[in-house]
C-alpha cells in the first residue's frame, strides 16, 4: 500500500503499523516501522538576480528583464517556470487580482539535475501600467514538490540604465580600481549612480544633474575601489537613478567576482585589446585597451612601415593600481603620411605590474606574449568629424568668406534638429548650432554677382516643414527673417455649349502642398554683373502630400522674388511695385515645361497665387488660351534643384520612385514676358468676390518649353537620384543608372557609364565648359573638366566631361551616403565636402592631372 505524506508535514520521525487479519477478524498480524521525515530534500529555488536584499530593481514599462534563480533538489529537478505579475485590488476586500507582466518561461529539460542556475530574459506582455510587480520562479521536483521564490521589482516611467564596461563576470583584485560605464535613457534625468551588494556591499557613487540642465542621455564612469581585504567571491553593481519627475529607474545588475592572484606571482601577459579599423584618416586616433589582474602599468602602440621600418610610436605609464586601463593615442599619422592611400603596420602593447609584456590579442580573450598580432592598415585621404548633436543631414553649402582669414564655412541643413550646422574648415570642427525653421532641407547663397560668383554672408534655407523659407545671417549667426511663401491655385477650365446653346465654363481646381524642398537661387543681372537688388529669386521644388487629387505625392517648382521692390532701381513690372515692401510680392509657378499643342489631352490653364486676405493675382489668365497637359504640370518627390555658380542657371532634376523623370533648365538672364489681358481691365486688377484678380499672364522666357522637356525624356528616359550644375550653367549632370551630360538646353552630349547606389556629385568648381565644347588648348585646361562622383565603396572618382572616362580616385574612410560638394579654398586649393555615415568628410584634393588633353578646335555648338 501507498503512504501518502502530506506537503505540510513538518521534520521528525513516524511510525507506520501494519495488521494482517483473518476473515473473523480475530486473528493479527502485526509489525511496526519507524520513519523519518526530512523537509530538507524538498526542491528550493532562490533569486540571484534580481537580488531581493538589493535595491529595489526599476523596469521600465515595455522593456525585457533578466532573471537568474538558483534551484536545488536532492530527488532531482522536473520543471522550473519563471513569469512575472502584478497584484492589483484588496485582499481584504475581495477584489484581488493577479495580472501577468511578464510572459511565462518553462524549463522542461532537467531529467538527473539536482542543482542548477536558471537565466531567462522575460518578455513584457502587452500591459503599459507603470507598477509594483513580482517576479516568480517556480520549481517542481520529481515528486510534485514545489517551491516559489518571489522578488518585488517597480516596472516604472522612470529612466533605464545599463552598465556597459566592464562585461558581466569580469573579475578584480582587492586593492584595485575598476571604472564602472553607465548608460541612462529617460526625460530630463536628475541624477545617476550605483550601489553594491554581495562580497562587496554598500559602495555607491552618485552623479547629480542641476535643473534646466537634465539631459535625456547620460553616459557617466564611476571608479569604483574593491578595498583591500575584500574576501574573494562575487558582488553585483546595480545601476540606479532618477528623473525629473521623481520616478526612480533602475537596471540589470552587473556581476564581478573578487579574485586573489596566484601565490607563485603573475607570470601570464596582459590581455590587449585595440579600436582598429582597417581604413583609417591621419587624425584617427588609437584605443589600447589593457587587462590584468595585477595591475597595468603601461600602454602604447609602435607603427612601422611595409619594410619593417619604426615610423612612429608612443606610450603611457600608469600608476598600477587599476586590473583595466585604456588610452586614446593621437597616432599623428600627418608626419609619416602625405600621399594616399598609404599602408602601415601597427603593434599595440601592454606591460602589467609584474613586468609581462603583452601585444595585440589575436581573438580579442587571450592573453598573448610577443609577438602579438600586427594589424596592416590603409591611410586615406579626408578627415571625418561626427555630428555635434547627431540628427541627419539634407542639404550643404560652402561660403569662402567666413570668418575672415580662414579657410571658409560649411553649413549643413539638419533636419531632425531643425537647425543650421556651422563647420569651421580650417579647425574642422563644428562651431555653432543656428535654431531655424521646422525641417529645414534645401540650401543656398544669396547672389550677388553674376561675373564673379560673389555671394553674400546669407543663406536661404528651404523649411520642408512649413511653407516658408529661413534667410539667415551666417556672419551674425542668426536666423534674419522667415519669408512666408504663397499658394497657388491650379485651374483647368474647359467650355462645352448648354441645351441653350450658349457657352458655359467648367473650371476643376487643383491644389498642392506648398512646402519647399530644395531650392537654388539665381539673380537678374545689370550692369557689369552686379545682381538688381530688387531681383533676388529661390527657385524651389516643393514635397507633396497624399492628399492632393490626381496630384497625389506630387510636388511643384517655383519662384519667389525674396526682394521685390524692396530696393531701387526696380526692373520689375510698375504694378507689381504699388507699395514696396507690401504689396510688391512676386512670385511665379512653372507651367511652361507642360505647354503642348491642343488635343483631347490637353486643358486651357489658369493660375492664381493666394497669398492670404484679398491679396489675390492670376499668374496665367485662361483668356490667353495656354494648353498644358496638366499632368505635366507636377513632379515626383524629392525633385532636385542646384544653382550655377555665377547664380544665372538653374537645374531642376525629377526625383522620385518613377520608370523615367524630366529635368528642367532655368535661364534667370532670359526675363520675363509680361501680356495684359485683350478687355484692358485696371492694371492693378478688379474685385471678383471680394478678391483682386489681375488678368496679366506672366510668361517666364528661362523655363524650358514642352519641346525641350519632351526631348530629354526621349534622350534618357530614366529615373534622377541627383543633379550639378558648372559654374555657368552650361554643363549639367543628371545621375541615374549612369551620369548623363547635357548642355544648356538639356540636349545629351555623352554618357559616364557609372554604377551605386550612392548617388552624391559635383563638378570642378573652376568647372565653366559649355557641355558643347571641349574647351581651349591652354596647357592645364581640361584639369577643371571634371567631375566628382560618390561611390558604394569608401571612394570618390573623378571623371572627364567631355571624354566620360575616369581620370582620378580619391580613397576616404567611408562611403558618402549623402550630399557631396566641391569648393575653391582661399589658398587656391579645392576641398571635397561629404556626408558619411560618421558625420562630414573634408578633403583637400590633390592636384590631379587630366591625361585627357583638350585638342584644338574645340566643338559645335548645340543649337
Amino acid at each position: 500500500e501507498a503512504v501518502t505524506i502530506p506537503v505540510s508535514a513538518n521534520s521528525g520521525t513516524f511510525i507506520i503499523i501494519a495488521r494482517a487479519t483473518d476473515g473473523s477478524g480475530l486473528a493479527a498480524i502485526e509489525d511496526t516501522v519507524i520513519a523519518t521525515i526530512d523537509t530538507t530534500l524538498l526542491p528550493t529555488a532562490v533569486f540571484l538576480q534580481p537580488a531581493p536584499a538589493g535595491p529595489l530593481l526599476a523596469v521600465r514599462v515595455g522593456d525585457s528583464t533578466r532573471v537568474r534563480v538558483r534551484v536545488q533538489d536532492s530527488r532531482g529537478l522536473a520543471k522550473v517556470t519563471v513569469d512575472g505579475v502584478a497584484l492589483r485590488g484588496s485582499a481584504t476586500l475581495g477584489t484581488m487580482t493577479v495580472v501577468q507582466r511578464f510572459e511565462p518561461k518553462v524549463v522542461s529539460d532537467l531529467t538527473g539535475v539536482t542543482d542548477t542556475i536558471i537565466v531567462r530574459d522575460l518578455l513584457p506582455t502587452s500591459d503599459q501600467t507603470a507598477e509594483l510587480a513580482l517576479l516568480r520562479a517556480i520549481v517542481e521536483d520529481a515528486q510534485g514538490h514545489v517551491d516559489t521564490a518571489t522578488v518585488l521589482i517597480d516596472i516604472s516611467a522612470g529612466p533605464v540604465f545599463q552598465i556597459t564596461s566592464p562585461v558581466d563576470s569580469s573579475q578584480v583584485t582587492a586593492g584595485f580600481v575598476v571604472d564602472i560605464d553607465i548608460a541612462g535613457q529617460g526625460s530630463a534625468i536628475s541624477y545617476v549612480g550605483y550601489i553594491t551588494s554581495g562580497v562587496l556591499a554598500g559602495a555607491t557613487d552618485t552623479v547629480f544633474y542641476t535643473v534646466g540642465s537634465q539631459p535625456d542621455s547620460v553616459l557617466e564612469t564611476f571608479p569604483l575601489t574593491v578595498p583591500v581585504g575584500t574576501l574573494p567571491g562575487f558582488f553585483d553593481v546595480t545601476p540606479l537613478g532618477q528623473d525629473s519627475a521623481g520616478n526612480l529607474g533602475s537596471g540589470p545588475p552587473l556581476t564581478l567576482e573578487v579574485v586573489t592572484v596566484g601565490g607563485g606571482g603573475d607570470t601570464q601577459p596582459p590581455l590587449i585589446t585595440d579600436s582598429l579599423e582597417a581604413r583609417v584618416e591621419v587624425d584617427d586616433g588609437i584605443l589600447v585597451r589593457g587587462s590584468d589582474l595585477s595591475g597595468i602599468d603601461r600602454l602604447g602602440y609602435i607603427v612601422s612601415n611595409l619594410a619593417g621600418t619604426v615610423v612612429s610610436g608612443d606610450s603611457i605609464t600608469f600608476a598600477g593600481n587599476r586590473t583595466n586601463e585604456e588610452n586614446l593615442f593621437d597616432m599623428r599619422l600627418d608626419t609619416v603620411v602625405s600621399t594616399f592611400p598609404a599602408q602601415l603596420v601597427i603593434i599595440t602593447f601592454g606591460v602589467d605590474v609584474p613586468g609581462n609584456r603583452g601585444e595585440n590579442s589575436p581573438d580579442g580573450t587571450t592573453p598573448t606574449p610577443p609577438p602579438g598580432r600586427a594589424d596592416t592598415i590603409t591611410v586615406v585621404a579626408g578627415i571625418t568629424v561626427p555630428l555635434p548633436a547627431g540628427g541627419r543631414v539634407a542639404d550643404a553649402i560652402y561660403n569662402a568668406n567666413l570668418p575672415l582669414g580662414g579657410s571658409g564655412e560649411l553649413y549643413l541643413t539638419n533636419t531632425e534638429l531643425d537647425r543650421l550646422e556651422v563647420f569651421d574648415i580650417a579647425t574642422r570642427t563644428f562651431v555653432a548650432s543656428i535654431p531655424i525653421g521646422s525641417r529645414p532641407w534645401g540650401i543656398a547663397l544669396w547672389p550677388q554677382n553674376t561675373v564673379t560668383g560673389a555671394h553674400a554672408d546669407t543663406v536661404v534655407v528651404a523649411n520642408s516643414g512649413g511653407t516658408n523659407l529661413s534667410i539667415v545671417d551666417v556672419a551674425s549667426r542668426i536666423e534674419a527673417r522667415r519669408h512666408a511663401l504663397p499658394n497657388f491655385i491650379i485651374q483647368t477650365i474647359d467650355t462645352r455649349e448648354n441645351q441653350s446653346g450658349f457657352i458655359e465654363f467648367n473650371i476643376e481646381e487643383h491644389d498642392f502642398s506648398d512646402r519647399p524642398q530644395f531650392l537654388g537661387m539665381v539673380c537678374r543681372p545689370a550692369g557689369g554683373g552686379a545682381c538688381y537688388a530688387d531681383s533676388i529669386l529661390a527657385v524651389y521644388s516643393t514635397t507633396p502630400t497624399i492628399d492632393q487629387g490626381i496630384f497625389r505625392k506630387k510636388g511643384t517648382v517655383r519662384w519667389e522674388n525674396l526682394t521685390a521692390c524692396d530696393a531701387a532701381p526696380s526692373h520689375i513690372p510698375a504694378q507689381d511695385c504699388v507699395t514696396p515692401g507690401v504689396d510688391s510680392l512676386e512670385s511665379h509657378f512653372f507651367w511652361e515645361h507642360a505647354t503642348s499643342v491642343a488635343n483631347e489631352a490637353t486643358d486651357t490653364l489658369q493660375i492664381l497665387v493666394d497669398r492670404g486676405g484679398a491679396d489675390r493675382d492670376t499668374i496665367l489668365w485662361a483668356g490667353r488660351g495656354v494648353m498644358v497637359n496638366v499632368l505635366d504640370i507636377a513632379f515626383q518627390d524629392t525633385t532636385f534643384v542646384r544653382n550655377s555658380g555665377d547664380f544665372t542657371h538653374a537645374l531642376i532634376g525629377e526625383g522620385g520612385q518613377v520608370g523615367f523623370a524630366r529635368a528642367i533648365g532655368y535661364d534667370a538672364t532670359a526675363g520675363v514676358l509680361n501680356t495684359s489681358d485683350p478687355f484692358d481691365l485696371d492694371p492693378n486688377g478688379v474685385i471678383i468676390g471680394g478678391l483682386i484678380i489681375t488678368a496679366t499672364t506672366v510668361t517666364d522666357l528661362g523655363v524650358s518649353p514642352g519641346i525641350r522637356i519632351r526631348d530629354f525624356i526621349a534622350n534618357t528616359a530614366t529615373p534622377i537620384k541627383s543633379i550639378a550644375i558648372n559654374f555657368n550653367g552650361l554643363t549639367n549632370l543628371v545621375r541615374t543608372d549612369s551620369v548623363y551630360v547635357l548642355n544648356e538646353i538639356l540636349r545629351l552630349t555623352g554618357l559616364i557609364g557609372i554604377k551605386g547606389s550612392n548617388y552624391g556629385m559635383d563638378l570642378n568648381f573652376d568647372h565653366d565648359f559649355d557641355a558643347n565644347l571641349r574647351g581651349t588648348a591652354v596647357p592645364g585646361d581640361s584639369d577643371s573638366r571634371l567631375v566628382f562622383t560618390a561611390m558604394d565603396t569608401p571612394e570618390v572618382v573623378a571623371w572627364d566631361t567631355w571624354h566620360f572616362a575616369e581620370v582620378a580616385r580619391v580613397p576616404i574612410r567611408d562611403p558618402i551616403i549623402g550630399p557631396l560638394r566641391v569648393a575653391k579654398l582661399p589658398s587656391g586649393e579645392q576641398l571635397l565636402i561629404g556626408v558619411t555615415e560618421a558625420g562630414v568628410v573634408t578633403v583637400t584634393l590633390p592636384s590631379i592631372s587630366n591625361s585627357f588633353l583638350t585638342p584644338p578646335g574645340g566643338g559645335d555648338r548645340d543649337r
